[in-house]
């Protein structure tokens, strides 16, 4: 249900220990149902085991492999930060490579494949979602659908469950247009607008380069180096303006301020006043979240 197309998508399920079983997919149409897996389990007064779930996918046209995230990934997070990075960097790479092409890339040598096996290969749950089958849903179908905002369902006759995903790998850019430079004049911040809109699971450019720093800039050398819209759907906050940035140095050089509005009209803001280059976030829920306009200056500001 994304309404895009999907490169491949991969699910991994394991009852405790016992059972392990995973299946890959290849290309997949807005609205399709892929072909069915079969998974085992047991159920009874005596058993203890639990379902545990691991889904992953690409886009078509991206180079980023999004996964299903419950509150125990930290595990999954550690081996994509080390040793996994290369691996799924070069599965990426390729994809897109074949992508372009025009030729299919093997579902099983695809990124959401590595960690899938990765996580099987593993005997901790660490990185699964539960999601527990019952008697009744013993040769039954239970669907696992993946939604326009990446959250996951898993839909048996017994129940559902759901869950959010994150996702690793570059960000589709959106381009921004408008001047560069410091907003030293006050009451009139700088801005740049887009037309599309920053979409959830984006990043910005402006004029072309995603590098923000020589343009997104303030007094005493604060600048914004680079900015992400992250949707993680399911919290208190819908989405997250991550932004890279670092404040004015020296003692009372004061802060960059920045605003960012929505397709609502609303409006958010933040201030950075430390030198040292750190991320941001401003959280928000929003109908319409695309942010259409980024402002910036050495002074507060009203917008």
């Amino acid at each position: 249900n994304t309404g895009r197309v999907l490169r491949s998508a991969h699910v991994a399920h394991k009852y405790s220990n016992d059972y392990k079983n995973s299946q890959d997919w290849g290309s997949l149409q807005p609205g399709e149902t892929s072909s069915p897996m079969t998974v085992e389990y047991s159920t009874g007064l005596l058993t203890t085991g639990r379902d545990w779930w691991a889904v992953t996918w690409e886009y078509s046209g991206e180079e980023r492999v999004y996964y299903t995230s419950p509150v125990n990934f930290r595990g999954l997070i550690d081996w994509l930060e080390s040793a996994g990075s290369v691996v799924i960097q070069a599965a990426l790479a390729a994809a897109a490579a074949a992508e372009s092409a025009g030729t299919a890339t093997a579902a099983g040598a695809a990124a959401g494949a590595a960690i899938t096996r990765m996580l099987l290969s593993s005997e901790s749950t660490d990185g699964f979602k539960q999601h527990i089958l019952r008697d009744e849903d013993a040769g039954q179908v239970t669907s696992i659908v993946i939604n326009a905002d990446n959250t996951v369902e898993w839909r048996s006759p017994s129940g559902t469950s759901s869950t959010g995903s994150s996702a690793y790998g570059a960000f589709p850019v959106t381009d921004f247009v408008g001047s560069c430079g410091e907003g030293s004049a006050s009451g009139v911040p700088m801005v740049v607008s887009s037309p599309k809109g920053l979409q959830p699971n984006e990043q910005v450019s402006v004029n072309g380069n995603t590098d923000l720093s020589a343009c997104l800039v303030g007094n005493d050398g604060a600048c914004v180096y680079g900015i992400t819209l992250n949707a993680k759907p399911g919290v208190l906050y819908d989405y997250d303006i991550v932004v890279d940035a670092r404040g004015p140095s020296g003692f009372g050089s004061g802060s960059i301020y920045l605003a960012f509005t929505d397709q609502t009209g609303d409006t958010y803001k933040l201030s950075v006043y430390s030198s040292s280059r750190s991320k941001h976030t401003v959280s928000y829920n929003s109908q319409k979240p695309a942010i259409m306009k980024i402002y910036w200056s050495d002074y507060g500001f009203s917008v």
